[in-house]
């Protein structure tokens, strides 16, 4: 997609003038702008940011939808981006002013991430008696599915809580 890069420039100085912070980003083929290190908007939300289509808060409720849409997709990012927040603010002395959603969402976070470790130990496992054994069905069909389910059920678990979540700190937010 083509850009007005004038329309770009003129967000970018309208956000960096209220104080906010603005890098450009190219992932894949498309051109995105991380604003103070939160949240990414893409080139043409930036073009309706200076049309005066969004406003900031607008572009960050996207922003907010487009993560919790795409969270099953991307799991382990948001499971380790999760579990890296509540690392920092822990190492931060804020452990004590965490919320009690935000702990639950570590929680289902941890446990997505200890599931997918079990069952990538077994499928890695499974290759490799795979490589050495005379009779390949007799193996398949005695290793237990149970890892493999154990991680889609927290996988499915962790996402649920991420959206919720987020749908939660929108509405605080709106009542606010």
């Amino acid at each position: 997609m083509s850009y007005s890069n004038e329309k770009i420039d003129a967000a970018t100085k309208m956000l960096r003038e209220q104080g906010h912070t603005v890098k450009k980003q190219v992932r894949g083929d498309n051109l995105w702008f991380e604003v103070d290190q939160r949240m990414l908007v893409s080139g043409e939300e930036m073009q309706n940011l200076a049309d005066g289509v969004y406003s900031l808060a607008e572009l960050e409720e996207l922003f907010r939808r487009r993560r919790a849409d795409g969270a099953g997709g991307r799991a382990d990012e948001l499971a380790q981006e999760v579990v890296n927040t509540y690392a920092g603010l822990g190492g931060a002395g804020h452990a004590a002013n965490l919320t009690p959603d935000f702990k639950a969402l570590v929680d289902r976070a941890f446990e997505y991430q200890i599931a997918k470790r079990d069952a990538d130990s077994q499928r890695a496992t499974l290759r490799l008696v795979l490589n050495r054994a005379d009779d390949r069905e007799f193996v398949l069909d005695s290793l237990p599915g149970q890892a493999a389910s154990r991680e889609h059920d927290a996988r499915e678990k962790f996402v649920d809580w991420y959206k919720e979540f987020w749908e939660k700190n929108r509405q605080r937010e709106a009542q606010s």
